[in-house]
């Protein structure tokens, strides 16, 4: 199984094992903040030698927001998500590759 675990995020994986630095998959996990904890999944894929991502809310309205940039520096990842409010994601994943950590602003 896969994992992301944030300052606020915590994301399991549904399918495939990760080995390397292999980012693709389905995570899942939970966006803990304020007011309440809300569960978020993941996908990530690689299209034409370029990672994509399209996250879920499944605790509201579980529309899919798509990220405008993903991009991978070794074991590190950066996600931009342009709406519907701006936000990033900064992680890394393990040399296992079950679990990305890392922070969402």
């Amino acid at each position: 199984m896969k994992k992301l675990r944030a300052i606020v995020a915590t994301l399991t994986a549904f399918s495939g094992i990760a080995f390397g630095q292999d980012f693709t998959g389905t995570w899942q996990g939970t966006l803990q903040g304020s007011p309440k904890t809300l569960r978020i999944v993941m996908k990530i894929a690689r299209e034409g030698g370029k990672l994509t991502a399209v996250s879920y809310s499944i605790d509201q309205s579980g529309q899919p927001f798509a990220a405008g940039a993903v991009i991978q520096n070794g074991f590190a990842i950066r996600m931009t998500i342009p709406a519907p409010r701006f936000a990033t994601f900064e992680g890394r994943l393990t040399a296992d590759g079950g679990t990305i950590s890392g922070t969402w602003n």
